[in-house]
C-alpha cells in the first residue's frame, strides 16, 4: 500500500503541529532559568563572588560560591524579589523542610504546603535562616522543588562535611 503525496503532508503537518506546545515550553523554560541564572551571577559580582555551581526550578535559582563559601538565593516569585546569600562558613547543617500539610482527595499523604531550606547556624545565639523555596499562595502547584530542596540539601551537607 503506498501513500500519497497529500496523506504525507497532512501526517507531516498534524505531528508538527501536535510537538509546537512542547518545543515552545521547552525554549521558554530555557530562557526562564538563562534569566535566572544571570541574574544570580550578576548578584554575586557585585558581592565580588563567582558562582562555579547554579541551578534553577520554577523561579527559583541557588548557586554557590565554593571559594568564599557563600550560597546564593534568588526567588523571583515573591512581591519583592532579590538575591540573598548566606555565609556558609557561619552554618552546621542544611536540611529540606516540608510544612504544613494541606488535604487532598486523591492524595493520602497530602501536599505540603511548603517548602523551605533550613540553614542551621554553627552559634545556637543565632536564628536559623529559611529560604522558602515553595508556598501554596504563590499561585502555582508544587513542581519539582521537593526534589530540588533536597538536592541542594544533600549538596550543601556534603560541602560542608568536607570542609
Amino acid at each position: 500500500m503506498e501513500m500519497d503525496n497529500a496523506t504525507l503532508t497532512i501526517g507531516i503537518i498534524c505531528l508538527a503541529l501536535f510537538a509546537l506546545p512542547f518545543v515552545l515550553d521547552y525554549r521558554s523554560r530555557r530562557k526562564k532559568a538563562a534569566r535566572l541564572q544571570s541574574a544570580m551571577r550578576d548578584a554575586a559580582q557585585q558581592q565580588r563572588s563567582t558562582i562555579g555551581q547554579v541551578d534553577t526550578c520554577n523561579g527559583i535559582a541557588l548557586g554557590m560560591d565554593e571559594d568564599k563559601k557563600t550560597l546564593f538565593f534568588y526567588n523571583e516569585r515573591e512581591e519583592n524579589p532579590a538575591v540573598q546569600h548566606v555565609n556558609l562558613a557561619e552554618v552546621r547543617s542544611c536540611e529540606a523542610l516540608r510544612d504544613g500539610r494541606t488535604a487532598k482527595a486523591d492524595d493520602a499523604e497530602g501536599m505540603p504546603a511548603s517548602v523551605e531550606l533550613c540553614l542551621v547556624p554553627k552559634e545556637n545565639s543565632r536564628d536559623e535562616k529559611r529560604l522558602v523555596l515553595y508556598r501554596s499562595g504563590y499561585g502555582t502547584t508544587l513542581d519539582g522543588e521537593v526534589q530540588f530542596a533536597d538536592n541542594w540539601a544533600r549538596l550543601i551537607n556534603g560541602w560542608l562535611k568536607s570542609k
